[in-house]
């Protein structure tokens, strides 16, 4: 563990960082170190400010050791101090390039994405008032869903204020999406292995039949405060497709002709990238049954490929390229400081702390840029995302690695590890359904009840 007694941290935290990265005595005209130096100062205080006024929530209920939300210049200083010297410039390009997103800002980019979706929704029902009118006689027809433990979809009840969701107790499931999904699934497989058959059949279908009396009829929003990869997400909607495909598609016709509709599925999230909306997208093209179950994704702000520390420095950082000599490569520079965090600490978290690299398709060494390979420097106050640049967040919270990370992050999918190679397997079982017993028991449920 660093002593930080040995760290001579002065009044001015910028002119101590220029003394510890040895690349920026390279700057040696006047001018050009004066503009080196008012960029750093901004950037850092631009973080700073959006500190005092949105505090990293992590470290509200934990130990902000680098003192983060207070001074983050300053303890800028005592994390780099941390890395060998002839690594800080690269992680110093990291820090510089940060986007933090506040509170504030996740809250306007939830408000604009609930006004895209109210739209869609007026439109579909043949509404033609204003956004903040035309829905609160659609609201009964509307029922959400959290993708993951996110305070968002709190957020997201109240600004709808969606009748009887205030109460806990009463929405439709109380944690994430994927967890219903599983046991649905578990259900399903239950009742086409063995159907009538298997014990208590009629409870394990009780199960099924609240899900069709929730979906017929409703549009159902899923809500997720961010997506970087778009993978998980894919995941789970990939899953409502197969679920959509089992307990409604074959019996479409006859429940259209009874006057009943689809369940309609939007997914809203207020913060996305470019790559995150091509991957769910590519689910959509040429897909007739996922454009008739499932609306494009509806988001407040969209990042795209400038963000990224991939194959060039962000384009946040761009303006530096006529501060520095020539020979200073500042990509290179960057790149190289991130293969030497992920050998010396955070292939631990993609190997040992978590096993993803286990269960993804990504090469190891993909994962020097984050997950996915993301490349993102992007924080928010609620959370750091795994696809950001792992110098950035990691240790994350829990982990042994003994160094300090600026937004230490909380890890919130370890307990579900074994649960998407078991869910694959429920669902191709129960879509075979070999013996046809779920489907007679489908459809039987339809003849009673349409």
């Amino acid at each position: 563990m660093i002593n930080w007694k040995n760290i001579n941290i002065s009044e001015q935290p910028i002119s101590q960082i220029f003394d510890l990265v040895p690349e920026i005595r390279t700057v040696r005209d006047t001018f050009a170190r004066n503009r080196l130096y008012k960029f750093c100062e901004s950037k850092l205080n631009k973080i700073e400010h959006k500190l005092s006024h949105s505090p990293y929530m992590p470290y509200t209920t934990a130990e902000d050791r680098l003192n983060v939300n207070r001074d983050f210049p300053t303890a800028v200083c005592k994390w780099l101090s941390q890395f060998p010297e002839n690594e800080r410039f690269g992680f110093l390009l990291m820090v510089l390039s940060i986007i933090y997103i506040t509170e504030k800002e996740m809250d306007t980019f939830l408000e604009i994405a609930i006004e895209n979706s109210c739209q869609v929704i007026k439109e579909r029902e043949g509404r033609s008032l204003e956004i903040l009118e035309g829905i609160e006689d659609v609201k009964h027809k509307i029922i959400p869903y959290s993708l993951s433990d996110t305070g968002i979809y709190d957020k997201f009840i109240h600004k709808m204020a969606i009748e009887g969701t205030s109460d806990r107790d009463r929405r439709p499931f109380r944690g994430p999406l994927g967890d219903y999904l599983y046991d649905i699934f578990v259900y399903l497989r239950q009742l086409a292995e063995t159907g009538k058959d298997t014990i208590y059949w009629e409870m394990w279908f009780n199960n099924i039949e609240a899900l069709i009396s929730s979906f017929l009829n409703y549009y159902i929003i899923l809500v997720e405060d961010y997506t970087f990869s778009g993978r998980t997400i894919r995941s789970d909607i990939k899953r409502l497709l197969i679920l959509s495909r089992i307990i409604f598609e074959p019996f479409r016709q006859a429940i259209e002709a009874q006057g009943y509709r689809l369940p309609y599925f939007f997914l809203l999230v207020p913060t996305a990238t470019d790559i995150a909306l091509k991957e769910i997208n590519s689910l959509f093209s040429g897909n007739l049954m996922a454009r008739r179950y499932f609306h494009p994704p509806i988001t407040g702000y969209l990042f795209d490929y400038s963000y990224r520390a991939i194959n060039d420095i962000p384009q946040s950082l761009r303006e530096l390229k006529g501060v520095f000599p020539k020979k200073i490569k500042l990509y290179a520079h960057l790149k190289r400081s991130l293969e030497f965090f992920h050998k010396e600490y955070s292939v631990n978290y993609w190997t040992r702390d978590t096993e993803i690299a286990a269960r993804s398709p990504f090469k190891i060494n993909d994962y020097v840029f984050g997950y996915a390979k993301g490349a993102w420097p992007i924080i928010t106050s609620r959370n750091s995302p795994n696809n950001s640049l792992p110098p950035i967040w990691y240790p994350h919270k829990g982990s042994s690695i003994n160094i300090l990370p600026l937004f230490q992050r909380v890890e919130s999918r370890i307990s579900h590890i074994q649960r998407p190679v078991e869910i694959e397997e429920h669902i191709r079982i129960a879509l075979s359904d070999k013996q046809g017993y779920l489907k007679q028991i489908l459809k039987e449920y339809y003849e009673r009840n349409l």
